[in-house]
């Protein structure tokens, strides 16, 4: 593995520490002052690394897409059936734990700015096809397998990805932890359909 530099480590602690205060500030509230002020810093050491906000936002949402790239993290996936790992990443999907891989409300605020910021709106769009393309390449290695008879991987994982988008944004509404999990499991349910799992 190769050794950070001095600069990525300290990019990563401005990034992260960025992502903290706007969980508890709000994105819209967060300056380089109060990033600053947390990590006990000038704020002139995080225009060093960052020349703006927008490009601090930008690094913020490839951090995002980082997160929740790790819902295709199986433990110990080679071990497992082609059908086997497909069931376990819809059950990371359509859980309260890939919810948790991120918060909510900064994802939100930064997702809001895709309509003033065409780079931050191509930031957004690159990860949504990420995640839709990891998706896929597992429904076209179990339609290999013969485990699945799908004709379009692609599509598929775009109307699974779409029922996901909609049901995590209804999800943040509810404050039951149990009504939120009945509504995911609802969900996965028709993810499943839709994929051709009985």
């Amino acid at each position: 593995m190769a050794k950070q530099s001095i600069a990525e480590i300290r990019k990563k602690e401005i990034l992260s520490t960025f992502y903290e205060v706007a969980k508890v500030e709000g994105l819209e509230n967060t300056s380089f002052a109060k990033i600053a002020q947390k990590l006990e810093i000038q704020p002139s050491l995080i225009v060093h690394y960052f020349k703006n906000r927008d490009e601090l936002i930008l690094a913020l949402i490839q951090y995002n897409l980082d997160q929740y790239k790790q819902i295709f993290s199986i433990a110990h996936a080679d071990d497992l059936s082609h059908q086997e790992h497909l069931n376990k990443v819809l059950d990371k999907l359509f859980s309260l734990d890939w919810n948790e891989l991120y918060d909510d409300g900064v994802y939100y605020s930064c997702y809001t700015l895709i309509f003033r910021h065409p780079e931050i709106k191509g930031k957004f769009k690159d990860l949504h096809l990420e995640l839709r393309s990891g998706l896929k390449t597992i429904l076209e290695q179990c339609t290999k397998a013969g485990f699945l008879a799908i004709e379009d991987p692609a599509t598929v994982a775009h109307q699974v990805y779409n029922l996901l988008d909609g049901t995590y944004y209804f999800v943040s509404m509810l404050d039951v932890k149990a009504d939120q999990e009945k509504y995911l499991q609802q969900s996965k349910t028709l993810a499943k359909k839709l994929i051709g799992l009985h």
